[in-house]
């Protein structure tokens, strides 16, 4: 997963940068484009807010929708990590709160108000790191509305997880799963067409 790591204002430079490159080679501008262009993350809407300390790593062609929210657990020694890999949506009043780390593999699919806790945001004991994990969702992991992932959790590869579902275990990769806490409903399987079936 090759990504770059950008912060909230670079990640506006380079989409400033971008379209600057695009207008100045729509007008015979004299600015030759990089040798090979990379998408930039797109904003949809305002920037995300970001809390606590947290080291964001963002992929090429990642779009973020509006109202997001990135957090980091101020406690402890080491600085949370979210990894964003390539082509990734997150969508509208979603929050990603990182414990330790956070990874997304290429092409995830979080749709609107979907939580990512890392870490409890009010634990009765500030000091318990058996509350704090690590949340993976590997490459082509779908969220519907409304999912909420625990901390601790790996979503496998191509799974499609359900709206309101509360995963609070591993899922294998290539199912449906769904329902509070999420369970797997049945594989996803190709049809003749190619299709997910």
């Amino acid at each position: 997963m090759k990504t770059a790591a950008l912060s909230p204002r670079r990640w506006i430079e380079a989409r400033l940068r971008a379209c600057l490159h695009k207008a100045l080679n729509a007008l015979g501008g004299r600015q030759a484009a990089p040798a090979q262009p990379t998408p930039a993350p797109e904003r949809l809407g305002a920037p995300p807010q970001v809390l606590g300390p947290l080291r964001l790593t963002l992929g090429a062609g990642c779009r973020v929708s509006d109202r997001i929210t990135f957090s980091g657990r101020g406690t402890g020694s080491d600085v949370p990590e979210l990894l964003v890999g390539r082509n990734v949506d997150i969508g509208w009043e979603t929050t990603i709160a990182v414990g330790r780390r956070v990874t997304l593999g290429d092409n995830v699919r979080i749709a609107g108000r979907a939580l990512l806790a890392g870490y409890p945001g009010h634990p009765q004991d500030p000091d318990a790191e058996a509350q704090v994990g690590d949340i993976v969702l590997e490459d082509d992991v779908w969220l519907s509305t409304g999912v909420v992932v625990g901390a601790g959790v790996r979503i496998g590869r191509g799974t499609v997880v359900a709206a309101g579902s509360v995963v609070t275990h591993d899922l294998p990769p290539m199912v449906l799963a769904g329902g509070i806490p999420a369970r797997v409903i049945r594989p996803l399987v190709p049809n003749p067409g190619g299709r997910l079936l």
